[in-house]
Formats: structure tokens, sequence, C-alpha cells
């Protein structure tokens, strides 16, 4: 699913992506290219952290 909203992302030239993921999880964006915020917060008491992607270097 995500490799199909970085593809949809792209054709529209948009330059990137971010979402909220649960720490635990992490590793499932790292894969992918995404990097980690430093700042975690809260979000349903689960502890979440920012992440981010450069559409521009993804192929």
């Amino acid at each position: 699913m995500i490799q199909y909203i970085v593809a949809e992302l792209q054709t529209h030239s948009l330059a990137s992506l971010w979402c909220d993921a649960k720490l635990d999880l992490t590793y499932f964006y790292k894969r992918r290219g995404f990097k980690m915020q430093d700042k975690q917060f809260l979000k349903h008491d689960r502890p979440y952290i920012k992440v981010s992607v450069s559409l521009m270097d993804l192929n």
C-alpha cells in the first residue's frame, strides 16, 4: 500500500510524504526510506513518532 501511495503522490509531483508511526513499527518505515523525527509523542496512550520521506529520492 505504501508503494501505491508513493507512486500516486509522485504522479502529482509532490515532494514529500509524512505520517505518524507507532514507535514499535518504525522498522517498517525505515526499510522504505523514511526518516524518523526526534520527538516522540503519545496518541491514544501509545508512543508515536513522525516519519517522512522525500518522494524525489525514491524510484
